[in-house]
């Protein structure tokens, strides 16, 4: 995820911003998403350059100049995309479990909301990686709370699903729930919330968005 531009910037206004940093080329394929954004979220990266008159390495490039791994990353519909970004912008830390971090490789050092990110562990930080990251390993998710909330200063906590959300639910100073129901059926997998076992009411949604095939709602949490 590219880094949170200032002010509630949507994705074509934070492209526009960049735009004198693209290559000629870049720019080509910068304005085409800035005017078809809800296209763009159909094509493929070939078709995307055809489109733009340039070539599909060119697109991949463009999607890394704004911070993005490569094109996939970047393929969202417009209001998917304007609500990551305002999520994104809002957030100061990230407190995630062990697992998650495994699996991600901790995005490679680089948050995926905010700028600091709080692992919830027994174990310590791996030596030797990315020393330039701040991330802080943490063995208490009561404590991981803390930390994060004092790095993230005036902005916001962003709390992963599972065990690690789940037990903050249950602690009491989640004040928002940020559900994003797709129409797969997978039959199997890790519960929402984890081993929560006391229930926890929450408001009728305040934010009900239709993206591509996704259906965006936020809850607050009842008090």
């Amino acid at each position: 995820m590219p880094p949170a531009a200032k002010g509630h910037q949507t994705l074509s206004a934070y492209i526009s911003s960049r735009f004198d940093e693209f290559s000629r080329s870049q720019k080509d394929v910068a304005q085409y998403v800035v005017d078809h954004l809800d296209e763009v979220a159909f094509h493929t990266a070939e078709e995307l350059a055809r489109r733009a008159n340039t070539s599909s390495s060119t697109v991949v490039r463009f999607a890394q100049a704004l911070g993005f791994e490569g094109f996939p990353e970047l393929h969202v519909s417009r209001v998917t995309a304007d609500l990551l970004y305002s999520a994104t912008e809002q957030a100061g830390a990230t407190v995630v479990g062990r697992r998650l971090y495994d699996i991600t490789n901790g995005w490679e050092g680089k948050p995926p909301a905010g700028d600091h990110v709080v692992v919830v562990s027994h174990r310590p930080k791996p030596d030797g990686w990315h020393p330039e990251a701040s991330y802080h390993f943490v063995d208490d998710v009561a404590q991981a709370i803390t930390t994060a909330k004092q790095l993230a200063g005036e902005r916001t906590v962003a709390v992963a699903a599972g065990d690690v959300g789940g037990q903050a639910l249950a602690l009491g100073p989640v004040d928002e729930v940020a559900m994003d129901v797709a129409p797969v059926v997978f039959g199997s997998g890790k519960r929402y919330f984890g081993p929560v076992d006391a229930q926890h009411l929450l408001e009728d949604p305040h934010v009900v968005i239709q993206g591509d095939r996704v259906l965006h709602l936020r809850y607050r949490v009842r008090r």
